[in-house]
């Protein structure tokens, strides 16, 4: 493939991503998906197109190019300084970890035909896990125990005033 039709190629998908992205921030669907699978996905597009020399390289690239997508939220006042600084040590790595991943399988045949296209199912999958998913129930946990569990043990918040506050 030319170098133009990759950038072409790249463009695109990186419009998709973005698209796709800000959609889920907008809709407060924070999970899996902005937090795992799309560095992963941002760090291996940026391999695939620019092709890094070395592994080192694919490896920063990918870090390089999530820092700035992510700090491109806060330049567009999508995410506050907070959420930016709480997400970078995660989603750093894990761009250079998908930029790493596709420097590697890009000599594999494998990895140009069908393995590449069984990639396909992560998006859904991970949307999926986002939706379905139930936080977990501790089992055997009496939380009643608890005074913040109780309205009665708290006179400021039990009864009519709290009723105000709540409907507010």
């Amino acid at each position: 493939m030319s170098t133009l039709a990759r950038g072409s190629v790249g463009l695109l998908c990186l419009a998709i991503l973005v698209i796709g992205g800000v959609g889920l921030l907008h809709n407060g669907m924070y999970g899996l998906t902005i937090f795992m699978l799309l560095p992963v996905l941002l760090g291996g597009l940026a391999a695939w197109v620019f092709r890094p020399a070395t592994w080192e390289r694919a490896m920063a690239l990918g870090a390089i190019v999530v820092m700035v997508a992510v700090s491109s939220l806060l330049v567009l006042r999508l995410e506050g300084l907070v959420c930016i600084v709480m997400a970078l040590p995660l989603a750093a790595p894990l761009g250079a970890l998908g930029s790493w991943l596709v420097y590697r399988g890009q000599p594999s045949r494998l990895a140009s035909g069908a393995g590449a296209a069984m990639l396909l199912l992560l998006p859904p999958a991970s949307l999926t896990w986002d939706t379905q998913a139930r936080p977990p129930v501790f089992v055997g946990c009496d939380y009643s125990s608890y005074p913040s569990a109780r309205t009665e043990s708290h006179p400021d918040i039990s009864g009519s005033r709290w009723e105000s506050v709540s409907a507010w």
